[in-house]
């Protein structure tokens, strides 16, 4: 035959199940919580990933700008060379080539600034051809 409950057995199961709902409770909050920390980390995460990646994207579109502006600019070299070179096309105007060695020095043919270049660290040799007029 089956013992039956006393009140305060009963008493004691719904203080154990009181106790077990809120253990329940209590670990699916903390869980909730722990999902919400990691959400909020990886959010941030992400947001410093995007913004190291946007300061990265806008320092090489300034680095490009700047390379293209300094393409289109000649350099002071090249003024240089172009206004030695139309002093020398007014002095020699059957000449239609000046040619530079890097130290900025005219020639009237190649060979005679490759023969001086090969003293010079930069060996470059330059060309400006007279304009057509």
């Amino acid at each position: 035959m089956a013992k039956s409950k006393t009140a305060n057995d009963i008493k004691n199961e719904v203080i154990a199940d009181i106790k077990t709902q809120a253990e329940l409770d209590a670990k699916a909050k903390a869980d909730a919580e722990l999902k919400a920390q990691a959400e909020l980390e990886a959010k941030a995460k992400a947001d410093a990933e995007l913004k190291a990646q946007a300061e990265l994207d806008a320092k090489a579109k300034a680095d490009a700008e700047l390379k293209a502006q300094a393409e289109l600019e000649p350099s002071k070299d090249d003024i240089a060379r172009n206004r030695i070179a139309d002093d020398v096309f007014a002095k020699f105007p059957t000449l239609s080539t000046v040619y530079f060695s890097a130290d900025l020095v005219p020639f009237g043919t190649e060979a005679d600034a490759e023969r001086h270049a090969k003293g010079l660290d930069e060996q470059t040799i330059y060309t400006v051809t007279k304009p057509i007029e």
